[in-house]
């Protein structure tokens, strides 16, 4: 908890929002019509704001567990240039079915200054009476996580189809500034 707290004290005054999620793990906000949208949009809104009201977004937990052979069988095209690259968030499209309650794994969007103190999974304190705003996992926005589960009946999930070309741009250029400055290529 000392770690997560002296990351929110240390860039609050730098950045706005903030969330604390694990390398395996995508906030994935969603619109009105199920399309995928950033983070940014969806505090927008969700009307997260500075003075009270809500101060978080809450994202319940989705599991898309490993699968072989849909990550083989190339039903998601990759650009030429992205070929060879394991991008997880893209090549698993199914998720098991049953959504985890709020708080059990849930995750957060947060407005930093609003935040006194933060847990993993909930906020703790705020400066300000504010809210957790949880957000629908079908029509407003889930968190996804790439790990093994145990077994479940699994259901397509479509929503990163939405958030393809915004990933493969920013992969693109992350790849370029790595090889440029070490001589490190992410996709071989």
């Amino acid at each position: 908890m000392v770690i997560l707290n002296d990351c929110l004290y240390s860039a609050r005054d730098r950045y706005r929002l903030l969330t604390f999620i694990d390398i395996d793990e995508m906030l994935v906000p969603t619109n009105s019509k199920g399309e995928a949208i950033n983070l940014v949009k969806a505090a927008q809104l969700h009307s997260l704001d500075d003075r009270g009201g809500n101060c978080a977004l809450g994202f319940r937990h989705g599991v898309f567990p490993p699968s072989p052979k849909q990550e083989k069988s190339g039903e998601i095209k990759m650009p030429t240039s992205l070929i060879g690259c394991k991008i997880v968030s893209l090549l698993r499209r199914r998720r098991i079915k049953s959504i985890l309650p709020f708080t059990e794994r849930s995750k957060l969007l947060v407005v930093a200054r609003q935040i006194k103190e933060i847990g993993i999974h909930f906020v703790w304190n705020s400066w300000q009476s504010c809210q957790t705003k949880q957000l629908s996992p079908s029509s407003e926005g889930l968190l996804h996580h790439y790990r093994h589960w145990a077994a479940g009946e699994m259901i397509e999930d479509q929503s990163m189809k939405w958030l393809q070309r915004d990933i493969e741009t920013a992969l693109i250029g992350a790849r370029d500034r790595l090889k440029h400055l070490f001589g490190i290529d992410l996709c071989a």
